[in-house]
């Protein structure tokens, strides 16, 4: 009896009347075993043991000599003839792993207790494992607005995102009067990864998210594997030197786009109205369905008096949108000894990242991949949401024991010229 890999997609009889050499039939759908004509008995139950056991139809593989992923595999009965490509499930397995696969990628909601409240999130993949992959959104945004984005990435990796301060379905305290940097959103999610990824995730982000998805990484470089910023928010460092003077940063003005949000509507009379008013309106004209339906699920929400309302306030919004007391390229210059594979995706149109973002983040990291995405604005994950899930994918792989040589920045690069995913 001799064992060989199977190319995935190769076409194998499952079972073959053993008339000679080359028959085979298919285990744990990865691995075939050739048997030989002196190695066949009746049916497909070879003579020769493995491990010192008869390997007959049901019988689950132990022992040593074995390859470490046959341990625990059960050899299944299938019809004479029958064929399927390698990496297909068999018989007796589907179901398993149909049931298997739709529970890793169901959502689940959770909450996280912090001194001054709670903080909301949303999962997908095995709960038993420590978060692996950590997404966190935009301004104004929350986490269920990316969920369409994230949920196939359960099937890799335990994936979550959170409702960030004054976001969604999050009761921390959030107050507009003392929102004065972004340093506060970092300190939450360093806080919320001590405890549910003490080894470290891949951090990912949006607008503002992809910021303080940098700042984390600055401050605790301990607690980020790598990171995926979309279009963060990156302006001139003589920007942040001047809030962060003392006095003089309070006396700024509110930006255009506080001014914008504090004039927003802010009442609905249910989601399914807010959604409806907002579609296809300024921001949300470049929208991929679902994303707009999924954002008003945790954005506009019931009041105490029974009306809806936006979740993040438009007092809140402005705030953060003037809270610019924070140092994003500094945090950069403290990853330069750091091995930590860097990803940012500018939008094409309206970015909100200096256009020498990339010549920055090559002085500091020289492996870093950073690209605009064609056809874009800055809401690309809901223009292209392929390209900033599979950056997703290709750094978690690239932070797996024994992936270091893999290549990202061409891998992310050949993602985003991809034709999939473009929009008309």
């Amino acid at each position: 009896m001799t064992l060989r890999q199977a190319p995935l997609g190769d076409e194998v009889p499952i079972l073959a009347p053993p008339t000679g050499e080359g028959d085979c039939f298919d285990i744990n759908a990865l691995f075939i075993i050739e048997l030989d004509r002196s190695a066949c008995g009746r049916g497909y139950r070879p003579r020769a043991r493995l491990g010192g056991r008869s390997d007959r139809p049901g019988r689950v593989l132990q022992g040593g000599g074995l390859p470490k992923s046959w341990s625990g595999c059960r050899l299944e009965r299938e019809p004479h003839g029958a064929k399927r490509r390698v990496g297909e499930p068999g018989a007796g397995q589907t179901d398993m792993r149909q049931r298997r696969q739709a529970g890793l990628m169901q959502m689940r909601r959770f909450r996280f207790d912090m001194q001054d409240g709670q903080m909301a999130g949303i999962s997908f993949g095995d709960a038993a494992r420590q978060v692996e992959v950590l997404f966190l959104h935009a301004t104004g945004f929350n986490a269920i607005t990316y969920q369409s984005l994230l949920q196939p990435l359960g099937s890799l990796a335990h994936c979550a995102a959170l409702d960030l301060r004054g976001h969604g379905r999050s009761t921390l305290y959030a107050k507009p009067a003392l929102m004065k940097s972004w340093n506060r959103f970092r300190d939450d999610v360093i806080q919320f990864l001590e405890k549910e990824a003490p080894r470290g995730a891949v951090l990912g982000g949006h607008s503002m998210g992809a910021t303080v998805a940098l700042l984390v990484a600055g401050r605790r470089p301990d607690l980020v594997k790598g990171l995926v910023l979309t279009d963060p928010v990156l302006l001139k460092p003589e920007f942040y030197r001047w809030f962060n003077l003392p006095l003089l940063g309070d006396l700024t003005p509110k930006t255009p786009l506080a001014r914008q949000a504090i004039r927003r509507r802010r009442d609905f009379e249910s989601p399914g109205e807010a959604a409806e008013f907002l579609r296809g309106r300024g921001a949300f004209k470049t929208w991929r369905n679902p994303f707009l339906d999924d954002y008003v699920i945790d954005g506009v929400l019931r009041q105490d008096n029974g009306a809806f309302a936006l979740a993040c306030t438009p007092e809140w919004e402005a705030a953060v949108f003037t809270a610019h007391r924070y140092l994003p390229w500094s945090a950069l210059a403290k990853l330069r000894r750091r091995r930590m594979p860097i990803v940012v995706l500018q939008a094409e149109k309206g970015s909100t990242s200096r256009p020498d973002t990339d010549a920055r983040f090559h002085a500091v990291r020289p492996d870093s991949a950073v690209t605009h995405v064609p056809g874009t604005t800055h809401f690309i994950p809901m223009e292209r949401p392929y390209v900033v899930r599979d950056a997703l994918r290709l750094l978690y792989e690239a932070t797996i024991d024994g992936a270091e040589s893999l290549d990202y920045v061409g891998a992310v690069r050949r993602t985003i010229n991809d034709s999939i995913g473009v929009m008309d």
